[in-house]
Formats: structure tokens, sequence, C-alpha cells
């Protein structure tokens, strides 16, 4: 297995595509993308739905864009309107204000859970084995605990 991995893309489809024409995931061939598609550029969806449409070859793994994203729809269904506030805002400062205004304002519910749905599936980080060595992957930093057990041997991160 061979093992390919990017981080940030930030909507900018026609990159994303030159890299995909140049790994060409699938069998034997596995793309990790380490967070961030979302956001900045205009062809984030599109992006999105080539990696649905792959995830047997292609993992995204949540990064903080795609984690505000969440976020706010979680607050937004469960009525939240304090936790919908802080996390727009935060996302709005990172850059996310275009797709904010775009899924929570132009968008129908059932369009927006589509991404939702799927992003909730996608791992916060991921252990990857590629000739005989173990890698950790994640888009910035552990999130649950500083200390991990790595190949029965101890690692802090």
């Amino acid at each position: 297995m061979k093992n390919f991995v990017m981080g940030d893309v930030h909507g900018c489809l026609p990159a994303f595509k030159e890299a995909l024409a140049d790994i060409k995931p699938g069998k034997n061939r596995h793309l990790y993308i380490l967070g961030d598609v979302i956001d900045r550029g205009d062809g984030q969806w599109d992006i999105l739905d080539i990696i649905m449409e792959n995830r047997e070859y292609i993992t995204l793994i949540i990064g903080n864009h795609e984690a505000a994203f969440i976020s706010c729809e979680q607050a937004a269904e469960s009525g939240d309107t304090e936790a919908f506030l802080f996390w727009r805002s935060y996302w709005k400062e990172g850059g996310g204000e275009d797709t904010m205004v775009q899924a929570f304002g132009e968008w129908t519910p059932e369009r927006r859970h589509r991404y939702t749905d799927f992003l909730r599936t996608c791992p916060p980080e991921c252990m990857v084995k590629e000739n005989m060595r173990w890698n950790y992957l994640v888009h910035s930093a552990p999130a649950d605990t500083l200390n991990r057990k790595i190949n029965d041997r101890e690692l802090s991160v």
C-alpha cells in the first residue's frame, strides 16, 4: 500500500484535481487529507463530493474548519444560541464567513446535512502503517490526550 498525505486544500479545486491526477487514489494507493478542505476557495463542495464518492481510497481527517461547520450545525439543531454564536464567530474569524452564509443562509437543511452527516463520520486522527512504520496523522494536535502509546512505546505529543 502506498499512502499519500495532503492538507489545507481550502476549496482550491484545480490544485486538488491536479494532485489527484498525480496520486491516482485507488487499489493500493490511499490519500489522507489532514483537514481544512472547506473555506476560502469556491471549489470546496466539489472537493467534498469527490472525497465522499471515493471514501474507500480517500480519508478526510477533520480540521478546525470542518469542526466549526459541524459544531455550528449541532448548535443550530439543538437550539443552543450561545454555542451557535460562539462557533459562528470562531468560524468567521478563521475565514469561513462565505461558507457559513452559503450553508446556513442559502441551503436547505437537507443539503447542509448531506455534508455535515459525512463530516461527522470522518476521524479527528488516525494511525497509518507504511514500510513497517506507524505514522500518526492529525490536522494540528491530538484532541483528547497528550500521551499516546504507539508501537508499545510511550510517545509524548
